[in-house]
């Protein structure tokens, strides 16, 4: 597009950041956001939320900071991309900081996706207290309806405190089916504090809902070998063999380089 000398808008701009936040192409990413400053677009809410939303999410949270505070106007979604930003890399105090202060300018509303940053970082600071405050206050004072997200950090909270009962009784009284990704959480923190009562109960939800999860079947056997449940373990491994079911491979992670990147795109 530029080699045929179309100049980008922000359309342009915006879509090809959002490429770049999906494949982690941080340099990528700061050389758009070149262009937008020699095209003098970085007034343009739209790219800018753009732009913080690639730098946070390619971990270049320092970056993404300093793009919010040149803003000149802001909303919502600037505001939810920066606290989600902070809470995921786990800047626990920035987030919270930086949703008081959205509470104290009163320009925008915080909407679902604003706590659920809000309870990321509770969740990422183990800050149980404040986890429950926020949680009450985002349905009685902006009657908002918590979704399966808000619900899953709720009870990562708890269970990461090893409140995994109050946790199973959550998931039990939630208004939407719970799913497997929730659940799991539980089962996982039920091994870390040596619940295997409350681990087996989890499991049996999980069976109903994704009988050959492998990693369902590991969690369940190391909970039993912590707790020296040797032929419980055996019985676990077992069934997994009997069952076909595969324990899950290493994970393999892939780097962009930005030489073979400037060579496939003819760019730089």
């Amino acid at each position: 597009m530029l080699r045929s000398n179309i100049k980008p808008d922000e359309a342009t701009l915006v879509v090809t950041l959002v490429a770049c936040s999906a494949l982690g192409a941080l340099e990528f990413g700061r050389w758009i956001h070149s262009l937008i400053d020699q095209n003098t677009l970085f007034d343009v809410v739209s790219v800018c939320n753009a732009l913080i939303d690639m730098y946070a999410k390619c971990g270049a949270v320092e970056e993404a900071y300093n793009a919010f505070k040149r803003m000149s106007e802001r909303n919502i979604v600037s505001w939810n991309s920066m606290i989600l930003g902070l809470a995921i890399h786990g800047h626990v105090n920035e987030a919270l900081v930086l949703f008081s202060k959205l509470l104290e300018e009163k320009l925008e509303v915080p909407n679902d996706i604003t706590f659920l940053g809000v309870l990321c970082a509770c969740s990422h600071g183990g800050m149980v207290k404040e986890g429950r405050r926020y949680f009450d206050s985002m349905r009685k004072d902006y009657r908002i309806q918590p979704t399966i997200k808000h619900y899953g950090c709720m009870v990562d909270i708890l269970a990461r405190a090893g409140l995994v009962e109050e946790a199973y009784e959550l998931i039990r009284g939630m208004p939407m089916e719970c799913n497997a990704i929730v659940w799991r959480t539980l089962l996982a923190c039920c091994l870390l504090h040596g619940n295997v009562e409350l681990g087996e109960k989890v499991r049996r939800h999980l069976l109903k809902i994704e009988p050959d999860h492998s990693s369902d079947y590991v969690l369940l056997a190391n909970m039993y070998a912590s707790m020296g449940q040797w032929d419980d373990m055996a019985r676990v491994r077992i069934s997994m063999t009997e069952k076909g079911v595969q324990k899950p491979k290493p994970g393999n992670s892939l780097i962009g380089v930005s030489s073979k990147l400037a060579e496939t795109t003819g760019l730089w």
